[in-house]
């Protein structure tokens, strides 16, 4: 309303919230404003008169009320007329308090007493407890004293009203003497100091004159104000009490004010006046601060004070309240104050090393202990067997033989025992702590091992979802415990050689079974096991090296779970790429591995009787492209190239042969790369569909649409198996097997698929969009082809306080001429800050801040090396900022950073 968000400012600041929520609000406060007014209005006067009698100047509120509050404190001794005792140079003033320390004496002694006589009855009379006393201290412990009348009476007056610890009746009635001796000195001394002072609340004037004496913590300065005037003036008593009577007029003013004011004690009377009449004319419109004002008023009574009194902004008084946290918390804390990132750095570097050093100790005590028990169990069985159990006997006798089996085995040449004859003989145990791990396919299970349940520790099953659940169940019984791994989204098992017809509405397409069908209903031991059993996510993305390979797959079949991890290649606007005619296509390479994903639109490459030559010829020169350009860069990608049907896949096949056998380089280069091993492991270039592809992974994967349009314009809404329940699980198959690149070769405008109820063709739809998007570095088409998948980016709980902290240190480094983008990263695993120098393409240095979901990280090696680790090995230079850093010296930071910068150019 002022035009400022300062509260210091506004008639609002001394409204009482409790008026705000009431249903009527506006008609409570103009009644309350009323009324205050008024009562402010009739106790004018006596203001200005205690304000005259103290000597002040536009006294606040709250001192008038401090005042008559110290008025009212002496008028004991202003009706005595003894207000002298308060000038701590006067002779009365130094005996007062001298019989006052003598009174806290005795009320010790006496409180020493009453503890000693807890026991007594407390309304207990004796007319002669000095007598009593004495009787008993001459009679107890004699052997006739029982025929003495005193000391009966004395005993039994003990056991009648004596509940305490003594045990002797001089010890107790000697208690109950002393202490009202005690209380009678206490009380004489009273009735003195009652007759000096004029007071009889001696409590209240000890405390007074305590508080007059002390210099520190004594009096405060309307009091020191009230106690001179009283002293000074001729005519002082009466003044006090004249203003004690001006009080009553006050005090029912300040009854209407709480009713309608709060925290409205730093006030003048002239403030008020206009602060109510200000109030009065918000009117209707004061409802609308209704919920604000209560929230106000749960604060401390300080933040309340200083938001009423300071004129500044609601963040300036923020910013103040925490850099006075900070301040506090660093002086109590002077570990915290040294520690900066420079010492995080350390810290962290160590906290690597040593669990590297741990990893490989653990797989090193592991083997040592496997060989250990090997080694022990061979030395007890060739012990000797005196003194041994029988059972002892039979298992060494066993074991010696199950050795000297394998031993003859190890011997042979050929006619070897069946694994399954070994493991259940005598050689068993001996075979298994030979070999305690065994890496078997569950009909191998079935096939070699016996079945017994103590055979193994544990089964664990990898890929669960592609084992039958009749597969299965044998390898349970191998083991009393199971480990169950695998992915829900991925194919269920395979039925090979169910030849179907197919289910294509096109007639060309009818004409070809399907070797290899899918059931996508199929009770896999994966959808078994997840119904049954407790399970855990196993979030991390390993495969992909740009996070667009796999951020549709996590969004539309993850639900955005999977932490991917963010890379520093940019994507940056670049042209489409659209081929017009296949025979004069240009292949810029640089341009498209530049690209993480690709997408190749071919305009005019008509889909027949279920294949798309157009795109199996373009893909064929694309491999030429890669494996030649491989020789000439130094680098050979692992390439492996899918199809959508098993008619494109030999399609494409046939593309590759018959360019080969026009090219001699290309057809040597070809014949290598489709036999090529790395580390023993085949990763040579393969043509496979959709339906054999799982478990694969390349590169460089080029992906074949195929679907499209015919000769005639004319495109069906039929895309195979992708139609089907479950098709979308085919297409996340196909989506995420690319490590590095992947290409989209495709003859669909995504506009053109409008079957979007089904499930398969709208995936593939928003995948062909999403994949178009990502190759022309269109980052808001990538996420409108993913925004009906939801959008886990807005559910990332990110502080106010760590959003300022960003923008903060982004703004200095683009000051410095570098570019920031803030958040950067698609899941879980973010980088604050992602910085690249102006004009390049690919990022260079990630910053991490310790904002809110960094300290909820318990453990301290994930929180500080697992996921800086993580992006170095994605290829990120790592710096992790403090914000205390950042509050302590701006400066520092910013050059730090810059820095490691400059060391990256």
């Amino acid at each position: 309303d002022n035009g400022s968000d300062s509260f210091a400012r506004s008639p609002l600041r001394y409204l009482n919230a409790n008026v705000v929520q009431q249903d009527d609000a506006a008609s409570a406060i103009e009644r309350g404003c009323e009324r205050s007014l008024q009562a402010l209005e009739e106790s004018r006067s006596d203001c200005a008169e205690l304000t005259e009698l103290l000597g002040w100047q536009d006294p606040s509120w709250g001192d008038l009320q401090a005042a008559l509050a110290s008025a009212r404190e002496l008028a004991p001794l202003a009706e005595a007329d003894n207000l002298k005792v308060l000038d701590v140079d006067d002779p009365a003033s130094a005996k007062l308090n001298r019989n006052f320390a003598e009174l806290e004496k005795l009320n010790r002694e006496h409180e020493a007493t009453s503890e000693a006589a807890t026991g007594w009855q407390p309304d207990i009379v004796v007319d002669d407890l000095d007598h009593l006393v004495a009787v008993a201290v001459d009679r107890e412990d004699r052997f006739f004293s029982f025929l003495f009348g005193d000391w009966r009476r004395a005993r039994g007056l003990v056991r009648r009203y004596y509940r305490g610890p003594l045990k002797k009746v001089t010890e107790a009635l000697r208690s109950l003497w002393e202490d009202r001796n005690a209380h009678r000195k206490w009380q004489a001394k009273a009735d003195k100091l009652i007759e000096l002072s004029g007071c009889d609340d001696l409590a209240a004037c000890a405390t007074l004159l305590k508080r007059v004496r002390d210099k520190r913590k004594g009096l405060s300065a309307v009091e020191r104000d009230v106690i001179a005037a009283a002293l000074n003036r001729e005519n002082g008593a009466r003044d006090i009490l004249r203003a004690v009577r001006l009080g009553r007029s006050l005090r029912r003013c300040d009854d209407e004010l709480t009713e309608i004011l709060a925290g409205y004690n730093e006030q003048s009377v002239e403030s008020l006046s206009l602060n109510l009449n200000d109030l009065a004319a918000f009117g209707s419109s004061i409802a609308d601060y209704a919920e604000a004002l209560g929230r106000f008023a749960t604060l401390p009574e300080k933040t309340q004070l200083a938001m009423r009194q300071v004129d500044r902004s609601f963040d300036d008084l923020e910013s103040m309240v925490i850099s006075n946290s900070v301040a506090s918390r660093l002086r109590q804390s002077p570990s915290i104050a040294r520690f900066d990132s420079n010492r995080l750095a350390v810290v962290v570097d160590t906290i690597g090393k040593l669990a590297r050093k741990g990893w490989l100790l653990n797989n090193e005590f592991a083997l040592q202990q496997c060989a250990q028990n090997f080694h022990a169990r061979l030395n007890r069985a060739a012990e000797p067997m005196t003194n041994t159990t029988a059972e002892e006997k039979d298992w060494r006798r066993a074991y010696t033989r199950g050795r000297k089996v394998l031993e003859r085995e190890f011997e042979k040449t050929r006619a070897y025992r069946s694994v399954r004859e070994l493991f259940a003989g005598d050689s068993g145990p001996v075979l298994r702590d030979l070999r305690p791990v065994w890496l078997m396919s569950p009909l191998s299970v079935a096939d070699a091992l016996p079945l017994n349940e103590s055979l193994f520790d544990v089964v664990i099953f990898d890929e669960a979802s592609q084992i039958p659940l009749e597969d299965a169940i044998p390898t349970i019984n191998r083991a009393p415990q199971m480990i169950i791994v695998g992915d829900d989204m991925q194919l269920p098992p395979t039925s090979f050689f169910s030849g179907k017809g197919s289910t294509d509405e096109d007639e060309e397409d009818s004409s070809l079974p399907d070797v290899v069908q899918f059931d996508l209903n199929a009770d896999s031991f994966l959808t078994r096991a997840s119904a049954a059993l407790p399970g855990t996510l196993l979030a991390w993305h390993y495969r992909s090296r740009h996070e667009s390979l796999i951020g549709f797959c996590n969004r539309a079949f993850y639900a955005g779970e999977l932490n991917t991890i963010p890379t520093p290649r940019g994507l940056v606007p670049r042209e489409a790429i659209e081929i017009a005619g296949i025979d004069d296509a240009t292949i810029d390479l640089d341009d498209i591995l530049a690209r993480p994903i690709s997408h190749h639109r071919l305009l005019d490459s008509p889909y027949e009787s279920r294949r798309n030559s157009g795109e199996a010829i373009y893909i064929a020169r694309l491999v030429r492209e890669l494996l030649l350009a491989g020789d000439q860069q130094g680098g050979r990608p692992t390439i492996g190239i899918v199809a959508f049907s098993q008619a494109q896949q030999g399609e494409i096949e046939n593309a590759l042969t018959q360019l080969a056998s026009g090219d001699k380089p290309f057809r040597t280069r070809l014949d290598l790369e489709e036999d090529r091993e790395e580390d023993d492991q085949f990763v040579g270039l393969f043509v496979k569909n959709l339906e054999n592809v799982q478990g694969d992974e390349r590169d460089i994967i080029i992906l074949s649409v195929c679907y499209g349009p015919n000769a005639k314009g004319r495109m069906l809404m039929n895309f195979g198996p992708i139609n089907q329940n479950g098709g979308h699980k085919r297409l996340n198959v196909i989506f995420s097997r690319a490590k590095q690149n992947m290409f989209v070769v495709s003859s669909i405008d995504p506009a053109q698929i409008t079957n979007t109820y089904n499930e398969g063709a709208n995936a593939l739809r928003q995948y062909l969009s999403y994949a178009a998007a990502v190759s022309t570095g269109d980052h808001p088409a990538m996420q409108a082809s993913m925004a009906e998948y939801g959008n886990p980016q807005t559910n990332r709980d990110v502080s106010i306080s760590a959003q300022a902290l960003q923008t903060q240190i982004a703004a200095a480094l683009q000051v410095k001429g570098y570019e920031v983008e803030i958040d950067f990263g698609q899941s879980g695993l973010r980088c604050h800050l992602a910085v690249r120098n102006k004009g390049d393409t690919d990022f260079s240095l990630a910053v991490l801040l310790d904002d809110q979901s960094h300290y909820a990280i318990e453990d301290l090696q994930t929180r500080y090396t697992t996921s800086v680790g993580i992006l170095r090995a994605f290829g990120w230079k790592v710096v992790q900022v403090l914000g205390k850093d950042w509050y302590q010296d701006r400066e520092a930071v910013v050059d730090q950073l810059v820095g490691e910068l400059q060391s990256l150019e």
